[in-house]
């Protein structure tokens, strides 16, 4: 007996399998792309065209009735309410990142903070500790108004300068790089953190000067001493051991640059010279020497202390005892306590002090000084003078030419 074939149930049976596959692969895929977003969450893109000093007071009818509300019109986070003193966190410094000011924000903000009748006939102060920022609204019962001070200036916008505040909130010390100081001089002098006598062994008795620096192994090494440590070692071509990396004085800038090029700090072949700060020291190669420069760099209380205390009551000759008796490393010490004057250059510091007149703009801080936030605040505010230059670099420039 023959078997007869339905081809039309078949046909039915094999649509339904292929929709039955269709549907579990879709569901497979809905699933897969869910556990994809779930762990590849992309950030929804929310365009801000927020501008400080584009935010209006409040007008009649519409004013704000919150302190709250103020601040979150204006992007301020409220850390701490101490009724009259408000502990917050701006979204930003006076001034931007190009030194363009923002003093419309700041002042259409207090004024609305003023209109409110918890502080419309009283003082109110607002802090933010992390960006160094203090405001004071001082409210005059006379004049039944409220003055302003920003960082203890009433005329702040036009007593400060927004490029100095943009250069001291953009600086920063050269990039540092990974080599390492490999003749044993060097090595000695960084684990004995520069004292002389540890290193007197191995360079013998002084052979020569040249201005103010020792010479040692008949030209080899030239050393800057001041109050028992190596303030600067240089390795000339008669040093015919490796210094740098396993490498000699006289190896060629442009192999050096090749291999270390991407990572110099400072420097060219086409220069003349290639720097490196290390962790511990700033490197100078040339084609005839290798110039090494320990440094500090790192906040120090003391003697932010000491230059707050000679700010207040202008005593030179104190703050320069305490100075000199903290930091002994100077370059230059010079004094004409009559006529107000001391020089005291600290290049490894970053600080190099030049008062005249007992002026204390004549303390200048460097970008290779790790300054707190109220040193900061002094140079924002031009009561001592900030320069955007690295004085370890400046000092061995002028080191170079003179030789």
């Amino acid at each position: 007996m023959k078997i007869k074939y339905n081809n039309s149930t078949s046909s039915a049976d094999i649509l339904l399998i292929l929709i039955a596959v269709l549907f579990v692969a879709t569901i497979i895929g809905l699933v897969g792309f869910m556990i994809y977003k779930i762990n590849n969450p992309i950030e929804e893109v929310v365009e801000d065209n927020f501008d400080p000093n584009q935010i209006a007071v409040s007008v009649d009818g519409e004013k704000l009735e919150t302190l709250e509300d103020i601040l979150e019109k204006y992007r301020i986070e409220l850390l701490n309410n101490e009724g009259s003193r408000l502990y917050v966190k701006f979204p930003f410094g006076y001034y931007d990142e190009n030194g363009d000011s923002y003093s419309s924000y700041y002042y259409n903000m207090l004024d609305e903070i003023s209109q409110l009748s918890v502080y419309e006939t009283r003082s109110f102060y607002m802090y933010d500790d992390e960006m160094g920022m203090n405001i004071e609204a001082k409210y005059d019962s006379g004049t039944k108004k409220h003055t302003y001070t920003l960082n203890g200036l009433e005329n702040f916008y036009r007593e400060t300068d927004g490029k100095v505040y943009a250069a001291v909130d953009n600086s920063q010390i050269a990039d540092e790089v990974e080599i390492s100081v490999t003749a044993e001089e060097g090595e000695l002098l960084i684990s004995t953190n520069y004292f002389f006598r540890f290193i007197k062994n191995k360079v013998g008795e002084k052979t020569g000067e040249h201005g103010d620096y020792d010479v040692y192994k008949d030209g080899a090494i030239i050393m800057k001493v001041v109050n028992s440590k190596v303030r600067n070692i240089i390795f000339t071509k008669d040093y015919d051991q490796p210094v740098v990396n396993r490498y000699k004085v006289g190896t060629d800038l442009q192999y050096l640059y090749e291999k270390y090029g991407s990572h110099t700090s400072k420097g060219s072949p086409e220069e003349k010279y290639l720097m490196y700060r290390t962790t511990e020291v700033y490197v100078f190669i040339y084609e005839d020497q290798i110039s090494i420069w320990p440094y500090t760099y790192e906040e120090d209380q003391p003697f932010e202390n000491y230059l707050l205390e000679y700010i207040e009551n202008r005593d030179l000759e104190t703050f320069y005892n305490k100075v000199t008796n903290r930091w002994s490393n100077y370059l230059k010490n010079e004094t004409d306590f009559e006529n107000g004057e001391i020089h005291l250059h600290y290049p490894s510091m970053g600080v190099m002090i030049d008062i005249r007149g007992n002026d204390p703009k004549g303390i200048k801080i460097y970008n290779n000084c790790d300054y707190s936030t109220n040193v900061k605040n002094l140079l924002k505010q031009g009561v001592i003078t900030f320069v955007d230059e690295d004085a370890v670099f400046n000092a061995e420039q002028e080191r170079r030419t003179s030789f």
